[in-house]
């Protein structure tokens, strides 16, 4: 998942927070994306599920443990950070929701992604998130396999550190060829995105946000580098209804090429797929549309969808167009709840 997109846990947050606050405290309230659950692609929402979409092997398994531990440690720090010394820790006691100055969300549902980056097999998988806000625009947020913390109470702008946890294939995938090239082992990614968000000068609290992101290999599984670039439209319909819309470009060094899209002499003679050396560069682009419905004070719906394109040679890579798909479709729903 990207971080710096646009997930659909930010939407829901978004959503319940205008609920609750008053006209001022939304007019300055940042809109978060990347990442998320993406989304932080973004890395967004559907991608960092893709990441996890092989079945579990144990070291995957084990991976799952470290992503939620991540994903716990970003939600830790928030109240630490809210009532570090200097900050006016009783400044929303007044006008904050439920009387505090932070708030929380977490996320469920079912999502349907590809099997691996590239795959033309598609498996559901649970959807799980959760995001923490305290002062005026700090946040951390855990999306799926991926995660970030906006470290700056600015307006408009956003910086901070983030994770992903790519979990390559497994023995378990459609695909003979594929899975004769051998498991791949999953990768933890960490790095640092940065946003910025404007209004629309088309319609009154309508937002656009701007976000990159860049992720290098700390496991030494892959050994490279990724990065994104996004761009997301929000606008409310209504009371009730939150929507987004995201474009972005991710890109990807030799080392990751190599290790996901490339086929080596050896996986040539197992394989019977062609050997092919895919070289980094501009690794895919992607269009998502997110949703989230307040039915109540607490409960909202959300939804998600994704269409991403594989490009240049990680499209023309034989894993991709002999034994899967340049063309990636996501979709997700869900149920959220805010505390």
């Amino acid at each position: 998942m990207r971080a710096c997109t646009h997930p659909f846990i930010n939407e829901f947050a978004e959503l319940d927070f205008r609920q609750s606050h008053s006209i001022t405290d939304i007019e300055t309230m940042p809109l978060s994306q990347g990442a998320g659950l993406a989304p932080l692609r973004q890395i967004n929402t559907a991608k960092g599920f893709r990441a996890m979409a092989s079945s579990p092997t144990s070291s995957q398994r084990s991976s799952w443990l470290a992503c939620a531990v991540c994903g716990l440690a970003l939600v830790a720090v928030g109240p630490a950070w809210a009532q570090a010394p200097g900050d006016d820790a009783g400044r929303s006691a007044s006008g904050g929701l439920y009387g505090r100055d932070w708030t929380g969300v977490v996320v469920v549902g079912v999502i349907s992604v590809p099997e691996y980056e590239g795959s033309a097999e598609t498996r559901p998988l649970p959807l799980i998130g959760g995001e923490l806000r305290w002062d005026d625009h700090r946040y951390a947020t855990f999306d799926g396999a991926s995660g970030r913390i906006n470290m700056l109470d600015q307006v408009g702008l956003e910086f901070g550190p983030a994770i992903n946890i790519t979990f390559g294939r497994d023995k378990d995938i459609e695909s003979r060829k594929v899975r004769l090239l051998g498991e791949i082992d999953p990768a933890v990614e960490l790095g640092a995105y940065v946003a910025y968000q404007i209004d629309s000068p088309m319609r009154a609290g309508d937002t656009i946000r701007f976000a990159g992101q860049v992720l290098a290999d700390v496991t030494d599984v892959h050994g490279g580098v990724l990065g994104d670039v996004s761009a997301t439209y929000s606008t409310s319909i209504g009371d009730r209804w939150r929507v987004s819309t995201s474009a972005a470009l991710s890109f990807a060094s030799d080392d990751y090429a190599e290790t996901y899209f490339s086929v080596t002499p050896s996986g040539a003679a197992i394989s019977g797929l062609p050997r092919t050396t895919v070289e980094a560069g501009a690794k895919d682009f992607s269009l998502s549309a997110n949703f989230s419905y307040g039915f109540s004070e607490r409960w909202s719906l959300f939804g998600l969808v994704e269409y991403s394109r594989l490009l240049g040679d990680f499209a023309d890579s034989p894993i991709v167009a002999r034994e899967g798909d340049e063309n990636q479709v996501s979709a997700g729903i869900g149920v959220g709840w805010r505390f």
